[in-house]
Protein backbone atom coordinates (compact mmCIF):
# COMPACT_ATOMS: atom_id res chain seq x y z
CA UNK A 1 0.00 0.00 0.00
CA UNK A 2 1.27 3.37 -0.76
CA UNK A 3 -0.44 6.24 1.29
CA UNK A 4 -0.49 10.24 1.65
CA UNK A 5 -2.20 10.42 4.90
CA UNK A 6 -2.30 14.48 3.68
CA UNK A 7 -4.61 13.79 0.91
CA UNK A 8 -6.15 10.46 2.38
CA UNK A 9 -5.34 9.22 -1.29
CA UNK A 10 -4.27 5.39 -1.32
CA UNK A 11 -2.97 3.05 -3.80
CA UNK A 12 -3.39 -0.77 -3.33
CA UNK A 13 -1.50 -3.65 -5.38
CA UNK A 14 0.05 -6.63 -4.56
CA UNK A 15 3.41 -8.64 -5.28
CA UNK A 16 5.10 -11.83 -4.14
CA UNK A 17 8.12 -10.17 -2.02
CA UNK A 18 11.08 -12.14 -2.58
CA UNK A 19 14.22 -12.83 -0.82
CA UNK A 20 16.75 -10.02 -1.21
CA UNK A 21 20.07 -11.12 -1.35
CA UNK A 22 22.58 -8.13 0.22
CA UNK A 23 25.19 -8.81 -1.90
CA UNK A 24 23.13 -7.79 -5.13
CA UNK A 25 23.31 -4.03 -3.85
CA UNK A 26 25.69 -1.76 -2.81
CA UNK A 27 25.03 0.14 0.16
CA UNK A 28 25.72 4.14 0.81
CA UNK A 29 24.61 6.54 3.59
CA UNK A 30 23.11 9.83 1.96
CA UNK A 31 23.42 12.94 3.34
CA UNK A 32 20.67 12.76 5.44
CA UNK A 33 22.59 9.87 7.14
CA UNK A 34 19.84 7.46 5.78
CA UNK A 35 21.07 3.84 4.29
CA UNK A 36 20.52 3.26 0.64
CA UNK A 37 20.42 0.17 -1.17
CA UNK A 38 21.15 0.20 -4.98
CA UNK A 39 21.46 -2.39 -7.54
CA UNK A 40 24.65 -3.96 -8.39
CA UNK A 41 23.52 -4.59 -11.97
CA UNK A 42 21.43 -1.77 -13.00
CA UNK A 43 22.00 1.40 -10.20
CA UNK A 44 18.58 1.58 -9.87
CA UNK A 45 17.40 2.93 -5.98
CA UNK A 46 16.07 -0.14 -4.43
CA UNK A 47 16.03 0.38 -0.62
CA UNK A 48 16.06 3.03 1.86
CA UNK A 49 16.40 2.55 5.53
CA UNK A 50 15.61 5.86 8.05
CA UNK A 51 17.34 4.65 11.23
CA UNK A 52 16.03 7.28 12.98
CA UNK A 53 12.54 7.41 12.17
CA UNK A 54 12.46 3.37 12.13
CA UNK A 55 11.52 2.87 8.29
CA UNK A 56 12.73 0.36 5.75
CA UNK A 57 11.14 1.28 2.43
CA UNK A 58 11.29 -0.68 -0.69
CA UNK A 59 10.92 0.79 -4.34
CA UNK A 60 8.98 -1.27 -6.42
CA UNK A 61 7.20 -0.79 -9.70
CA UNK A 62 3.30 0.00 -9.67
CA UNK A 63 1.49 -2.21 -12.14
CA UNK A 64 -1.29 0.07 -13.99
CA UNK A 65 -3.74 -2.35 -12.59
CA UNK A 66 -3.23 -0.98 -8.95
CA UNK A 67 -6.20 -0.20 -7.34
CA UNK A 68 -6.06 4.06 -6.31
CA UNK A 69 -8.77 5.19 -3.94
CA UNK A 70 -9.25 8.36 -1.80
CA UNK A 71 -11.43 8.88 1.08
CA UNK A 72 -13.32 11.81 1.27
CA UNK A 73 -14.45 12.24 4.54
CA UNK A 74 -11.53 11.93 7.37
CA UNK A 75 -12.85 9.20 9.34
CA UNK A 76 -13.11 9.64 12.97
CA UNK A 77 -11.24 7.71 16.29
CA UNK A 78 -13.28 4.78 17.90
CA UNK A 79 -12.39 4.23 21.36
CA UNK A 80 -10.47 0.68 22.13
CA UNK A 81 -13.18 0.16 24.23
CA UNK A 82 -16.02 0.51 22.34
CA UNK A 83 -14.20 -1.59 19.87
CA UNK A 84 -13.94 -4.41 22.16
CA UNK A 85 -16.93 -4.47 23.50
CA UNK A 86 -18.67 -4.45 19.58
CA UNK A 87 -16.46 -7.77 19.01
CA UNK A 88 -17.85 -9.49 22.60
CA UNK A 89 -14.05 -9.74 23.69
CA UNK A 90 -13.12 -11.70 26.46
CA UNK A 91 -9.90 -11.62 28.58
CA UNK A 92 -9.71 -15.35 28.63
CA UNK A 93 -8.67 -14.98 24.93
CA UNK A 94 -4.90 -14.15 25.67
CA UNK A 95 -2.70 -16.02 27.52
CA UNK A 96 0.79 -14.24 28.54
CA UNK A 97 3.47 -16.90 28.32
CA UNK A 98 6.69 -16.87 30.62
CA UNK A 99 9.72 -16.00 28.37
CA UNK A 100 13.04 -18.13 29.43
CA UNK A 101 15.03 -15.33 28.41
CA UNK A 102 16.12 -12.86 31.01
CA UNK A 103 17.05 -10.01 28.45
CA UNK A 104 14.84 -7.96 26.12
CA UNK A 105 16.67 -8.73 23.22
CA UNK A 106 15.92 -11.91 21.13
CA UNK A 107 18.66 -14.22 21.35
CA UNK A 108 20.56 -15.47 17.94
CA UNK A 109 18.60 -17.91 15.80
CA UNK A 110 20.09 -21.53 16.12
CA UNK A 111 21.09 -22.85 12.71
CA UNK A 112 18.81 -25.51 11.91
Amino acid sequence: MIRNMATLEFTLFEFEAPRYVPSHYRWERNRKGNLEGYDVQTNAHAFTWQPHGSQFTIFHHVPASAYRFRINRTPGVIEEKHVLNLIGFNESWIEPIDSPYTSAVDPPLKDD
